[in-house]
């Protein structure tokens, strides 16, 4: 889980289970596109994601981390 310290801006909890789900939502899209994320929740100010087996945590963090703060630095 990814807690941050404002809002995500959005209505309400959102979550995702594919990129199509996640095409008309800029930050579910952009995390959509870290290989390995499977599914995402977004509510309030943290999101939760889960990931394929294939991968571990410590390969997915580092890039998890800079798309939420690409798309946020884009959000509006």
């Amino acid at each position: 889980m990814f807690v941050l310290v404002r809002d995500i801006p959005g209505e309400g909890s959102r979550s995702f289970f594919d990129p199509k789900s996640a095409a008309a939502d800029p930050l579910a899209a952009r995390l959509f596109e870290v290989e390995g994320v499977r599914a995402l929740l977004i509510v309030e100010n943290f999101i939760t994601v889960t990931k394929t087996a294939t991968l571990g945590w410590p390969d997915l963090l580092d890039e998890i981390e800079e798309a939420i703060l690409t798309a946020l630095g884009t959000l509006t």
